[in-house]
């Protein structure tokens, strides 16, 4: 409801959301450090990229499970007297976050995949470190590769079935309590 800080929120999440994330790792690790003359590490400039692209994502998710949402969920908790922010914190936002549980997790597994991007600016992520093992062992690049993949694959699938999970839970609460 306050303009001032959702014109310029709205304008970060249209810019964010139109280009690449890898393309806002070189502004943040080239374009940044010779704008400002503050240069990060390589860990803290991805930790930055993903946070800010992370978040714009998760907002609009976010802000898609609040307009699918009845008014009048709004308007019930205002009536039995909550304040506008007790209102969101306590009925609103619950229920946006579980219907948008299956974005939200389907993110952070994106997330999980992007961190092999620092690759490229000399982050020793696990794709990095696995390239090194490769130059040291050659001849076994399937089974270093392998690893890898398992490694992401576990991550990955287990945040999936974590989330399954919980769907289930909060599925079962609802209809116990209805």
């Amino acid at each position: 409801p306050y303009r001032a800080i959702s014109l310029p929120v709205a304008g970060l999440v249209q810019v964010v959301r139109a280009v690449p994330l890898l393309l806002v790792l070189f502004w943040v690790y080239f374009f940044l450090p010779a704008v400002t003359g503050v240069k990060t590490s390589q860990a803290t400039t991805m930790l930055m990229v993903l946070v800010v692209f992370d978040s714009v994502y998760l907002a609009e998710i976010v802000a898609a499970g609040l307009r699918a949402l009845p008014k009048g969920q709004l308007e019930s908790a205002r009536s039995l007297g909550l304040g506008y922010g007790a209102a969101l914190r306590h009925v609103v936002l619950p229920q946006t976050l579980r219907h948008g549980l299956p974005s939200i997790v389907n993110q952070l597994v994106s997330t999980i995949k992007a961190t092999s991007l620092g690759y490229i600016i000399g982050l020793s992520e696990v794709s990095f470190i696995a390239t090194q093992i490769n130059t040291l062992v050659f001849t076994q690049a399937v089974e270093v590769y392998l690893i890898l993949a398992l490694t992401y694959f576990i991550l990955c699938f287990g945040l999936s079935r974590l989330a399954f999970l919980l769907e289930r839970r909060l599925q079962r609460r609802t209809a116990q309590a209805s």
